[in-house]
């Protein structure tokens, strides 16, 4: 079977054959990618060229081995049929029924392929296709609640796109047979339009082996950014609004920040989790929108931890590869922004590595041609030669070889690489990229931050003292606490009362009650009467320990009540990583009347020690046949080293409970099964509960699936969207696992798909052909992800879904606009490859005829992972940072301010990962061993323009630098095999020198050197090359602590 380059070289000679007219030679060049996939630049390689001249240029760039027996994918178009030919190509979109009999044939022929393989590409296609990132959903379990004034719109039949795509990623790691899975999402929409249409957009690093993780690394950096010329394209100048937002990276993440520059001042984060949490990915609502201007810098940073790992990660997209993104969620949305994305050079990261030469295959430029990357920075770097995909593993593979990348980089030279001029690289090197859509997209170079004066630093910890006390009665009964704060005209309070019932606290001019104002509160059947709390979560699958609580920023205080029905003791502690060590506890019971309860901290798996401090203070304590109840509040930074200073990011919170009570004043062992862990962003606002609303309806998209016994794989299934007469806002949505399922459903993505006048019959036959859905990357499967790109929703285990704003909703547009179909991507795990798992997961939406103001949209752009923003010289506070990511609790963000991203912003998402405990490298790829780094961002106004924005190192220095050939993913595995050998990427980079591999100038150049940006919606997609920080004059920080210590705490 010929290669991906026979296809290149059989249409360039057949129409060398056929036309003599260069432009035309140019637009079948441009509309197949394949300028790129040779290594050339469109733009320039035809000044000054004849036709011949022309193709004896390309032929130097093909290789010319099995050049036979392909049948090329545009063969109908040189049967004769010039003119028809020309006029496709050139007009696109004008022979409609031409085109319709021309994909009827190609189907018949077998034309398609598979995933990635060559077929008719949405740019050929008549009125050529837009995308929309509809939801997105990475490990969370709660889904999305739109604000109250936007929703996502749902077209009418008369307006594309009319198919959705959902690409469900699975992990099946032991290879189970016959899981049967029905997951999806469950949407809700209606006819009572929102305010404004919402929509989407990615930024951060593009998802590609450029984003390579040395191993045995307690700190390394990936930097993505969306620069200020993406958003100063594509942002309107009013701006859009930014309320909720996820950050995305693999098992190395860490911590993740969103940072934002404007006029050379770095803002305050958009998003940020300093404890970020892989198994916890849930969408963030913003405590205050975040307005996004034009000229806004975007930079996604992401904090990686490979200390315990002994092999590299890549960027790629599996579970055990590395992302770094940074999905935002936003009204009014824009239709050509939906991306923007960065990464360094290829050519930088091929030369350091020692990976040689490179080209790019079709299959690969097929898939990536979107981000117009150069590779050569990369593959230098490394010194790899080709790298490729492998369609089955999703592992890169080096072309020529039977290694994979990870396997060539166990024998890299590690210990002589310079590890800190690598970080300093990657972090801070020009990087390339691209922003805005598929089909009108911007490609930037030389991205790097922009010039700001100084780092945003979060605002300091407040360590307040009560100004006044006084005890109100003689008996003291009554306590109160307060402290005037006169610049603000504001005073606070705290009574304490000795009591079990209700206690009132008065002001009165003369001592009567006549006229005085009056506060009651009290406390009944574990019911707070005064006050309601603002959060509420279940921390176990069985109800036992349900938590409350209500941060107050202003106060910096935050107050929790412990409802566990048990009548023994019950424990609540705070950690970074899930784990008992290091953890900061309090434990309570009553007993015979007495209440105990105590502040400890944990130094081993063993007996919590009591802190010296004692700085939980209880509230309120309860005990009767339902269980127990503490309520106690403490600061939210006690400045005690003992204690947990708790912040935005990622927090584990663990908890355990015994069903007697103890016989001396210190809790027993609690057992095997009486105890866990839940992750959460605790100072975030709640997601809250979908409206109950007149006119609200629901919209279920669900799979019924036997789950594939394979270790990952996606799974891809076709919905009509609700048929309605008006436009619909898309409010909420949350997600539905199949009980008994949860450790098999790993993702899910709904898309909107882009169908023209006449395609319908495709999607019609696919939906007919496979009603419960197919593997995504089956031939057969290649029509959804032609044109279905556009990001609806996501969700990840450990989300709850999403609740938009008031005043954004996503458009479901009427029958009369489309679009009409949607796809929803289901990603399974499978490691013990059991057979027979039913699965009916999904999604369940909420949608209203009562329109909110703004149609919103979503835009993509570790242990830790941040979205920063550069604008005018100045880095801002980043739109959204987590220093604790869990990959098991992803959940979108709400921002408590909505960050108002501007034309010209440069977002930067970085993740830094955590190899160490890793023998082999980590890719990014598809899987769940795979790496991303990606913002996902909910934002409005809806942008039409802007759906993904993200940016990638080099592929010529990737894979230069790490010596190896060809790559491709394999579309069973998911893994990235190298090209011409029996092995993955990870296999190959095995037996690379780490040893001598300059480590540190390998995380520099992969943070700072050249990327290429992709940004727009496909397929109009801007690209940006050299993209690298924007200039600016220092780093944001996050406001530093008040404490008289330096807290070893995170």
């Amino acid at each position: 079977m010929a290669t991906d380059r026979d296809v290149i070289y059989k249409v360039i000679i057949e129409w060398k054959k056929e036309f003599t007219n260069s432009i035309i030679l140019e637009d079948l060049l441009d509309h197949l990618c394949l300028a790129k996939v040779i290594g050339v630049n469109h733009s320039n390689m035809w000044k000054g060229k004849t036709p011949e001249e022309q193709v004896e240029f390309l032929e130097k760039k093909i290789p010319k081995e099995g050049r036979s027996g392909f049948k090329a994918m545009l063969e109908y178009l040189f049967e004769k049929e010039t003119a028809f030919a020309e006029t496709l190509l050139v007009s696109l979109g004008k022979k409609n029924k031409e085109f319709e009999e021309w994909i009827r044939r190609a189907q018949e022929a077998g034309m398609y392929g598979h995933f990635l393989e060559p077929r008719p590409k949405p740019s050929l296609q008549p009125n050529s296709t837009s995308q929309k990132l509809y939801s997105h959903g990475i490990l969370n379990k709660l889904g999305e609640k739109y604000p109250e004034h936007t929703g996502y719109p749902l077209q009418p039949d008369s307006e594309g796109p009319t198919y959705y795509r959902m690409e469900m990623h699975y992990d099946n790691p032991q290879l189970i047979d016959g899981i049967h899975d029905d997951s999806g999402l469950t949407i809700y929409y209606t006819d009572n339009l929102r305010t404004y249409d919402m929509g989407t957009i990615v930024l951060g690093y593009i998802v590609t082996y450029t984003q390579l993780v040395p191993p045995g690394l307690g700190d390394f950096m990936t930097v993505g950014h969306c620069p200020g010329e993406c958003t100063e394209m594509y942002i309107p100048p009013e701006g859009i609004h930014i309320f909720s937002g996820l950050l995305h990276s693999h098992l190395l993440g860490r911590k993740m920040r969103a940072r934002i520059f404007r006029d050379g001042e770095e803002l305050p984060w958009i998003l940020h989790d300093e404890h970020y949490d892989f198994n916890y990915q849930q969408s963030r609502v913003l405590w205050e929108e975040f307005h996004l201007l034009p000229g806004d810098h975007i930079t996604v940073e992401c904090d990686l931890d490979s200390l315990e790992r002994e092999d590299v990660f890549l960027g790629g997209l599996t579970t055990y590869d590395e992302m770094c993104e940074f999905f935002v969620m936003y009204y009014p949305r824009v239709e050509k922004l939906n991306l923007c994305f960065t990464s360094v050079e290829y050519e930088f990261f091929h030369d350091l590595f020692q990976l040689g030469g490179v080209h790019l295959n079709l299959v690969e430029k097929l898939n990536l041609c979107f981000t117009s990357v150069e590779y050569e920075f990369f593959h230098d770097l490394f010194q790899l030669g080709g790298v490729h995909l492998n369609l089955e593993s999703l592992n890169w593979e080096l072309d020529g070889t039977n290694q994979t990348l990870h396997e060539y980089f166990r024998g890299f030279d590690w210990e002589n690489f310079d590890l800190e001029t690598y970080q300093e690289a990657v972090r801070f090197s020009p990087q390339q990229g691209i922003c805005g859509d598929i089909s009108d997209f911007l490609e930037v170079k030389d991205v790097t931050f922009p010039e700001y004066e100084s780092d945003y630093s979060p605002p300091p910890r407040k360590c307040p003292t009560w100004e006044r006390h006084k005890t109100l009665d003689r008996d003291g009964i009554m306590h109160l606490y307060w402290t005037p704060d006169i610049e603000s005209g504001e005073i606070t309070f705290e009574l304490h009362a000795k009591t079990q019932g209700w206690a009132g606290l008065g002001f009165s001019a003369n001592g009567a009650m006549p006229g005085s104002d009056v506060v009651v509160g009290w406390i009944k059947d574990g019911q707070i009467y005064f006050t309601t709390w603002e959060r509420h979560e279940s921390l176990d699958r069985d109800g036992i320990m349900n938590l409350y609580w209500t941060p107050d920023l202003e106060s910096g205080e935050i107050t929790f009540e412990l409802h566990a029905k048990t009548q023994g003791w019950a424990g609540l502690g705070f950690s970074a990583n899930g784990a008992m060590i290091g953890s900061d506890i309090v434990v309570g019971w009553i007993k015979d009347g007495q209440t105990f309860f105590t502040d400890r901290h944990a130094v081993g798996n063993e007996l919590p020690l009591v802190d010296e401090s004692q700085d939980y203070e209880l509230l309120f304590a309860s005990e009767d046949e339902e269980g127990l109840t503490l309520r106690f509040k403490r600061l939210i930074d006690t400045c005690d080293e003992d204690d947990f200073y708790i912040t935005s990011d990622t927090w584990s919170l663990i908890y355990a409970y015994a069903e007697t009570d103890p016989d001396g004043e210190d809790p027993f062992y609690h057992g095997r099964d009486n105890r866990g862990v839940k992750s959460l962003n605790l100072l975030d606002p709640q997601i809250g509960d979908i409206p109950d609303e007149p006119g609200l309806k629901m919209w279920e998209m669900r799979n019924d699936v036997i789950i594939p016994a394979v270790y990952t794989s996606y799974w891809c299934s076709v919905f009509k969207p609700p048929q309605t007469d008006t436009k619909q806002h898309i409010i909420g949505y949350h997600p539905w696992v199949t009980e008994g399922n949860e450790e098999y459903v790993h993702h899910y993505t709904v898309m909107t798909c882009t169908v023209k006048e006449g395609e319908e019959v495709i999607f019609e036959q696919f939906m007919q052909d496979y009603p419960q859905g197919s593997p995504c990357l089956e031939p057969h499967a290649n029509i959804l992800y032609d044109n279905c790109q556009s990001i609806v929703s996501a969700w990840a285990v450990g989300g709850v879904g999403e609740n938009y704003p008031k005043n954004a909703g996503y458009p479901l547009n009427p029958i009369t606009e489309g679009p009409t179909y949607f796809m929803m991507e289901l990603h399974y795990d499978n490691p013990l490859l059991i057979e027979g798992i039913h699965d009916d997961s999904g999604q369940i939406s909420y949608y209203t005829d009562n329109l909110r103001t703004y149609d919103m949209d979503l835009l993509s752009m570790g242990r830790k992972m941040r979205a920063r923003i550069f604008r005018d010289g100045e880095e801002l506070p980043w739109i959204l940072h987590d220093e604790h990511y869990d990959f098991n609790y992803q959940q979108s963000r709400v921002l408590r301010e909505e960050f108002t991203l501007l034309p010209g912003d440069h977002i930067v998402t970085e993740c830094e990962l955590d190899s160490s405990d890793r023998d082999l490298v980590t890719l990014g790829g598809l899987t769940t061993h795979d790496e991303m780094c990606q913002f996902f961002v909910m934002y409005y106004p809806k942008v039409e323009g802007l759906m993904h924005c993200a940016s990638n190192v080099d592929f010529q220095y990737f894979h230069t630098l790490f010596q190896v050939g060809g790559i491709n993913l394999s579309p069973e595995s998911l893994d990235w095999e190298v090209d011409g050998t029996n092995q993955t990427l990870r296999e190959y980079l095995r037996d690379f020198d780490w040893e001598n591999f300059d480590l540190e100038a390998y995380q520099e150049s992969v943070r700072f050197n050249p990327q290429l940006a992709l940004c727009g919606r496909f397929p109009d997609v801007f690209e940006v090359e050299d993209v690298t920080f924007p200039e600016y004059e220092s780093d944001y920080h996050p406001p530093p602590r008040q404490c008289p210590f330096e807290s070893p705490n995170p």
